[in-house]
């Protein structure tokens, strides 16, 4: 059985929602210019060798839509097939589990693992229209089914009271998790790693970004973020219904 291994990765920087350096970028641009970058570093492989571009979309609708996943084989020059997995928040976690279990099984050797998500190009913060929600699915429906819509903050807090974590343990890590993002001094090479798998967001002028080109730097940094800054958000309001 073929052993299955990560030989290139990188991603693009982290920009802020709705203004931020990436807003002007289509998925499928972005995808496919972080994806050539990624195969730019293995320069004995060739592109057309990728059996597979296995692309993860929390919401794969509107520019995400028309399968994402051969949109941006196409794109990166690998113009092979293509296809994209929904899991939300785990879906290019997802494509990186296909792709190892298809090289374990001997569907092929090289698969492309990537994931993309442009919440910024949303007009009302997602890609699904509220009116295609199943009402059999919603918050207290009366056959007793997860809230399969239920959103990100609420999973974060039916998950803390199923683990019996504390808001003031995860206060703790969040500050933690941020200083170590910011640090840049000699002394600490943390944002270093960070730099050497961001892959510059520069392309033809048609489609590149007006506010950021060719940098890597992210903007998501908050330098005084601290403990004590974090207990003044108040936690999502709780939903009716159990959770999906």
């Amino acid at each position: 059985m073929a052993e299955a291994v990560i030989v290139a990765a990188g991603r693009s920087p982290i920009g802020r929602a709705g203004k931020g350096s990436l807003v002007d970028f289509r998925p499928d641009d972005l995808g496919a210019l972080i994806l050539r970058q990624v195969l730019a570093k293995v320069p004995q492989l060739d592109p057309r060798d990728v059996e597979d571009v296995i692309c993860g979309c929390g919401l794969p609708g509107g520019e995400s839509g028309f399968n994402l996943g051969r949109a941006i084989s196409i794109l990166a020059g690998v113009d092979g097939p293509g296809t994209t997995i929904s899991r939300y928040c785990s879906s290019s976690l997802q494509t990186t589990r296909m792709a190892f279990h298809a090289i374990r099984a001997g569907e092929g050797e090289v698969f492309a693992s990537v994931g993309v998500e442009t919440v910024s190009r949303y007009g009302n913060g997602t890609s699904d229209p509220p009116d295609a929600r199943n009402p059999r699915l919603l918050p207290g429906n009366p056959e007793g089914f997860p809230d399969l819509y239920l959103p990100m903050g609420m999973t974060a807090e039916n998950v803390a009271e199923r683990e019996n974590i504390t808001r003031e343990e995860m206060d703790q890590f969040a500050a933690r998790s941020q200083s170590r993002a910011v640090r840049e001094t000699p002394a600490h090479s943390t944002m270093g790693r960070l730099r050497s798998s961001s892959c510059p967001t520069s392309g033809p002028a048609s489609w590149e970004s007006p506010h950021w080109p060719g940098s890597w730097r992210p903007r998501w940094r908050r330098w005084n973020r601290s403990t004590w800054a974090l207990v003044r958000f108040r936690p999502p309001r709780r939903c009716s219904g159990p959770p999906a």
